[in-house]
């Protein structure tokens, strides 16, 4: 069986033709928060991220595309990030496009993730940060088990206010 596959959702590596996909989710502003990025990035940039090499071990983060069984091209993206093989941990990060929210993928996506990442890469914890005000990301990390551990105050200028951000774990 696939490690990386359910019924509805799987996820696989990025691809060359993936550019034109991570082009409309870097450069949806609404997430930019978060990602603490605050400039677009490009075609080009885009095309030769995807025709790199990706190594979680050397660059500490990977990211897995996300794709269901009735979608011909990816519909978002997992990331694993600040990757530690020392403590045995990482961040993970998730966005689903709009049109696709709201429909489990979401939950799916995780919930592979966490498999994979306590099976095939021997992690311990994984951890993630969501902005007070997003009900949606607090909700979708608690359905996968993750417990708020924290609060980081006033972190991140949003529209002239500063905003907490929330942080979660999950052991595995």
């Amino acid at each position: 069986m696939n490690d990386l596959r359910s019924n509805r959702v799987s996820l696989r590596a990025i691809e060359s033709n993936d550019s034109e996909v991570l082009f409309d989710i870097e450069n949806d502003t609404s997430g930019w928060i978060q990602s603490d990025n605050f400039l677009p990035f490009s075609k080009d940039v885009l095309s030769k991220y995807s025709s790199g090499q990706h190594d979680l071990v050397k660059f500490g983060q990977y990211r897995f595309m996300i794709e269901t069984s009735l979608e011909p091209k990816p519909i978002g993206c997992v990331d694993l990030f600040d990757y530690n093989a020392v403590h045995s941990r990482a961040g993970v990060g998730i966005y689903i496009s709009e049109s696709h929210r709201n429909k489990s993928y979401g939950r799916e996506a995780l919930e592979l993730l966490i498999s994979y990442s306590k099976e095939r890469l021997n992690l311990r914890m994984l951890h993630c940060s969501i902005l007070d005000n997003n009900e949606t990301s607090k909700r979708l990390f608690n359905s996968v088990g993750f417990s708020e551990t924290g609060v980081r105050n006033n972190w991140y200028l949003s529209n002239g206010a500063y905003r907490n951000i929330i942080l979660l774990q999950k052991e595995l």
